[in-house]
C-alpha cells in the first residue's frame, strides 16, 4: 500500500519536543524570547494566546545547524 500522506508543513510544540527528544518546557524555551533559537508563530484560535506552530523548514534548519556545529 502506498503512503499518500503529505509531509507536514507545521509542527506543534508537543511534536517538536517529541521529534527532538525534549520535554515540552524545553521546546517552549527554544521558541521564547526576542531571539529564539527556533522561530515559531502563534495561530489564532479565538483564545487569548493562541497555539504555537513551528514551520518544518525552521525545524530542519535548527537540526542542521546543530549537526554542523557538532552540538
Amino acid at each position: 500500500m502506498q503512503d499518500t500522506a503529505q509531509p507536514k508543513e507545521f509542527y506543534t510544540l508537543a511534536e517538536v519536543a517529541e521529534l527532538l527528544g525534549l520535554s515540552g518546557d524545553t521546546a517552549r524555551r527554544l521558541v521564547a524570547g526576542e531571539k529564539p533559537a527556533l522561530p515559531a508563530f502563534r495561530v489564532s484560535t479565538g483564545r487569548k494566546r493562541g497555539h504555537i506552530r513551528v514551520r518544518a523548514s525552521a525545524l530542519n534548519a535548527f537540526i542542521e545547524k546543530r549537526e554542523l556545529a557538532g552540538v
